[in-house]
């Protein structure tokens, strides 16, 4: 089997990919072993048992990704409304297309046998998760700016400074690791 770094998957071609989801390995195992990386690990936790399954992409040829690039994304800039609140700190949402979401759910459900939902709450054709970026700086992400020609440009900043400059929403291509966990108490999520 090959494995591709990245795999871009467009709403043009998210029909014509499968989202598969590893198999949780049986909870008798031991808990620090795991197949294929993180693929398949469980742990026991306060909710009950816990597993989790890493996604790959498979393409009609064969080709395998187990980074997934997701295009005709959204990052919208949400500022922190009081300056006073200690917990109201600015931060970036990611809107992931309905479809792509769909698909990812429908994988988790056909493949590793997961009732799974999205982490992140669906609103005008895309689900929508907060993001923790304080982290991140202008090393860790690469921003291209396309003016209206249609050449880009890099911007060397991190992606707090480039949508506080901007003040408004942005398209954008997403690169992710996919993964689904449950508890014996909850239902999957997709994050």
């Amino acid at each position: 089997m090959d494995v591709e770094e990245a795999g871009y998957v467009t709403r043009d071609s998210f029909n014509k990919v499968k989202y598969v989801f590893s198999a949780t390995s049986d909870i008798t195992e031991s808990l620090a072993q795991s197949r294929n990386g993180r693929m398949g690990q469980e742990s026991v936790g306060p909710t009950g048992r816990v597993s989790f399954s890493s996604c790959m992409v498979h393409y009609p040829d064969g080709m395998t990704a187990s980074t997934i690039v997701l295009t005709g994304c959204v990052l919208q800039y949400r500022p922190n409304i009081r300056k006073d609140s200690r917990y109201g700190l600015d931060y970036v949402t990611v809107g992931m297309p309905v479809e792509y979401g769909s698909a990812l759910i429908k994988g988790a459900r056909e493949t590793a046998g997961m009732n799974a939902e999205f982490k992140g709450s669906g609103c005008e054709g895309y689900y929508w998760s907060d993001m923790d970026i304080r982290g991140l700086t202008a090393t860790d992400v690469q921003i291209v700016v396309v003016n209206s020609n249609g050449s880009g440009s890099t911007v060397q900043m991190s992606i707090m400074e480039a949508m506080e400059i901007m003040e408004s929403s942005v398209t954008c291509d997403l690169i992710c690791n996919v993964s689904a966990s449950a508890t014996t108490k909850s239902v999957a999520e997709i994050c």
